[in-house]
């Protein structure tokens, strides 16, 4: 769910060779190449134990980085989520909000 209670709807991108799962992540790859950012897009899936399962949006090579990219705010399940990658994989983890602006 969105903001609001209103459902959010998944739209796929392509850009730049990957095939982006909704539109904000594409949104943040635009804007990381125009910043000369290298990333990698969907790297690898963590079994981050109880069950959960995790497949980060982006690594960030040259930082040593993930970056997950998010519609609307983090729940409190996908903060928990990004502490435990951070910890399983000795790295930062950067939950980021990209909105469409309007004008």
């Amino acid at each position: 769910m969105g903001d609001g209670g209103v459902a959010v709807s998944a739209i796929e991108t392509v850009y730049n060779g990957y095939r982006f799962r909704r539109r904000p992540e594409a949104r943040w790859a635009v804007f990381s190449d125009a910043l000369g950012v290298k990333y990698e897009y969907e790297k690898e899936g963590y079994k981050l134990g109880d069950g959960l399962y995790y497949l980060p949006d982006f690594w960030l090579p040259v930082q040593k980085t993930w970056v997950e990219v998010k519609p609307t705010h983090p729940s409190d399940k996908e903060d928990e989520k990004a502490e435990k990658l951070a910890s399983a994989t000795d790295s930062k983890v950067n939950l980021v909000r990209m909105t469409r602006c309007s004008g």
